[in-house]
Formats: C-alpha cells, structure tokens, sequence
C-alpha cells in the first residue's frame, strides 16, 4: 500500500508533495505543514518516473521511500524523508527545511536512492533523512545521482542525514560543484550514527572557489579506497573544506581527498575520531601558483603508530581499545603535494592501559618526501613521540620543517624529587 509513480509517468507541476503521513485538517488551513505516521502505518512512496517541479518542492514521505526515477527541482527543494513526525518550514531563504520531533521517533524508517534514480536541484536542495529509534539500523542508503549544482545566483546543498543511532551508506555521486565561471562549490552534508562509503564520489568543487564537504558520525565512518572527496578551487579562489569526523568512535581513511587550489591557497580536510586508520589514502590541499599550502589534520585520542599502512575494514570493526594507525606513505604523498600535515594523539582515559595521547613512528618507519615545494610535517602528542629503530623522515624534493610537540596540551607536571637537582615529568 501507499503511493507509486510507475515507470514511464510524469509529472511536471508547480508543487508536489506525495506523503502516506496524516496531516491534521486545523493543521492544514492554518498553513501548518505538519505531518505524522501512526506506528503501524508501513505504506511506501516509490517513483521510478520523473517528477518535475522548477523553482518549488518535490517532497516524497512515508515509511518506507524508494527513488528508481528521476525527481528534480531546480531552484527549489528535492526531498525523501521517512520519519514518525516530520514539518515542512516553506519560508526562510526559499527553500524547503524538513524538521523532525525529536520526541517522535519511528521504530523503523528507510530512504533509498537507487543506481538508477537521480535527485537534481541545481541551484537549490536536495535532502534525504531518516530518522529511526533503532540502533545501527540502515536507514539512508544512497546509490545512484544527487545533484544540487551550484549557479551564481546561490550555492547548491546536498544533505544525508539519520538519527545519531543509525546508518547512512553512500556510493554513487553526490554532485554540487560550480556550474559556470562565476560558480563556487555548493556544501556536502551527511550525518548519522555510523557512515559507510563505497564507491563514492562527493563533489564540492568550483572554478570560483570551492565548497566544504562534512561527514560527522558518533560511531563510525568508513571511506574505501574507490571514495573521493573533492573540494577544489578549479581556476580562482582558495580550496575548500573537508572534515570527517567519527566522535568517540572509529574511522577508515582510503581513497582520495583533495582541497587543491589553481590560483588560491590550498584548502583544510580534517580526519578525526577516537580511533584512526589512514591506510590507502591520497590527500592533497595544495596551493595554486599564488598561493600558500593547505593542511591536513589527523587528529586521534587513542595512541598514534605510524608506519605500515592498515588493512582496508569496516570502521565498524574498529574498538576503543585499539590504537590509531597511519600510513607513513600516506604522510609523505601528501607533504610532496603541498600540503602541510599535523598528526595529534589528543589522549583520553582507556581502562586499563593508563592515558593514551603518544605518538610512535613504528621500527624501520619511513615518511618519505619525494616531490614538491616547501612543505612542514608538526606531531603533536598529548605524551610522548617515540622513534623506533631505523624509523626515518626525510625530503628528496624541496624543504620539509619537522616539528615535535611533546606535552602538546602543556598538561603534564613537572615535579623534583627530594634532594635532587634533576627535573622530571609527572604523569
């Protein structure tokens, strides 16, 4: 039961809402747009057609939403949302908000984009939320095209979200980069409990700048080694930004990342979470012929080891007992495409095994510089930085500063013992 647009339908309008939610009547003509499943309400809205509405609000709800068609509004809002409690908010800077009640939570909710489906709104929004009760449920999954092009007249926005206790999965493309010289990059959004990409590729650049790309997860993210990550400045402006950030929980970094500038300096991608692992990544933020170097910032609470690159898995698998791993290769690319990297090991309490927060350059360790400018390699560790035996950095191209920051939260004491000269430091 519920809606479906069958293969080969269309429908070009000036507004379209398709919903198995209730809406109240007094709601209604009070211009309310206030939606609401009962529990046992299951029915679907499935499109394998193309539905068309330029410059409104396409908007697909129901428990269970399915896009195999085309859906687009360009200069408008694209939405596929399943929830218990959704408002529709028309106002505001023209484009259609969805907000949900927290206090209504549906015990199960999916949205799906399917290899085929296409969700377009170049110059406008296009949203695909979720929002379950169930723990690491997968609630988003996100296969085929999103596109929200950004134009001169406003930035395009994609956003993926679920609840902070489920799942979203990407592949496909997700597409706001810069249409026409005056265009900079639009903004990539996907938030959720736990994020896993494959195969995907996420697009935030322009030739007028460039846009921001945001993975945030509480739990886990995941990138694979077919995933890119794109904010670059393709001709003018600086390059842009990206940030995935896992929490308290854990992250897999593979693939490519860049924040590159033609002209302008390069960008910032920030890589965080309780636990990392950098394995076949390739990153970049590297600034244009007038530019300055961007940056890439690992940031880890566990302990740090750097050296052998980790195995490709689900961050899923990875625990807060274990210790964050990074590819020293992976440094040394990204220092020869200039861009200036930090490693931190922030530290926090792990039962057991006292304070974390040290960094280790694992034996026969080697961050090698081979290419490129001047470029600055700093650590940072909450502890200590150790180098193992035959552990090496070097540049074969071009200038490489090294800088080591022990101590690097300027935390720890410093006490002497009875009846001696010498200093040591309290832990």
């Amino acid at each position: 039961a519920g809606v479906l647009f069958s293969a080969g339908s269309r429908v070009d309008t000036g507004g379209l809402v398709a919903s198995t939610l209730n809406i109240a009547n007094d709601d209604f003509m009070a211009g309310r747009f206030t939606f609401e499943r009962d529990p046992a309400n299951a029915a679907s809205v499935v499109n394998r057609g193309t539905l068309s509405a330029p410059g409104s609000t396409v908007a697909l709800m129901a428990a269970t939403v399915v896009n195999e068609g085309t859906v687009q509004a360009d200069g408008g809002t694209v939405g596929l949302v399943s929830a218990r409690k959704v408002s529709l908010d028309f106002k505001g800077d023209g484009l259609t908000t969805f907000r949900f009640d927290p206090a209504a939570k549906a015990d199960a909710a999916f949205v799906g984009n399917a290899v085929e489906g296409v969700l377009q709104a170049n110059g406008g929004r296009v949203a695909v939320l979720a929002d379950s009760s169930q723990v690491a449920q997968l609630v988003v999954n996100q296969q085929g095209t999103v596109r929200a092009r950004s134009i001169s007249e406003r930035n395009g926005e994609i956003i993926l979200g679920g609840a902070p206790s489920s799942d979203v999965r990407v592949a496909g493309t997700l597409d706001v980069r810069g249409e026409g010289a005056g265009a900079s990059g639009g903004t990539i959004t996907v938030q959720a409990g736990g994020i896993r990409a494959t195969g995907a590729v996420m697009d935030a650049s322009g030739p007028a700048g460039c846009g921001q790309v945001e993975l945030s997860a509480g739990r886990a993210v995941t990138l694979d080694a077919a995933t890119r990550l794109h904010a670059d400045a393709l001709a003018r402006g600086d390059g842009g930004r990206i940030q995935v950030d896992a929490g308290d929980g854990g992250l897999h970094v593979a693939g490519r990342l860049s924040a590159d500038a033609a002209e302008g300096d390069g960008g910032r991608i920030a890589t965080s979470a309780a636990v990392v692992e950098v394995g076949a990544a390739q990153v970049s933020a590297s600034g244009g012929r007038a530019g300055r170097n961007g940056s890439w910032r690992v940031a880890s609470q566990a302990d740090v080891t750097i050296g052998t690159a980790p195995a490709g898995r689900p961050a899923s698998e990875v625990s807060a007992a274990d210790f964050s791993q990074v590819s020293a290769e992976a440094l040394g690319e990204a220092l020869g495409k200039g861009t200036d990297v930090t490693v931190a090991a922030t530290g926090f309490p792990l039962n057991g095994r006292g304070e974390s927060g040290n960094v280790v350059f694992e034996e026969n360790a080697a961050v090698v510089k081979r290419s490129g400018g001047e470029s600055t390699l700093r650590v940072d560790a909450m502890r200590d930085i150790d180098m193992g035996p035959r552990s090496r950095i070097e540049s074969q191209a071009g200038a490489l500063n090294v800088s080591f920051n022990a101590d690097s939260s300027g935390t720890a004491k410093l006490r002497s013992p009875v009846g001696s000269s010498v200093v040591e430091e309290e832990r």
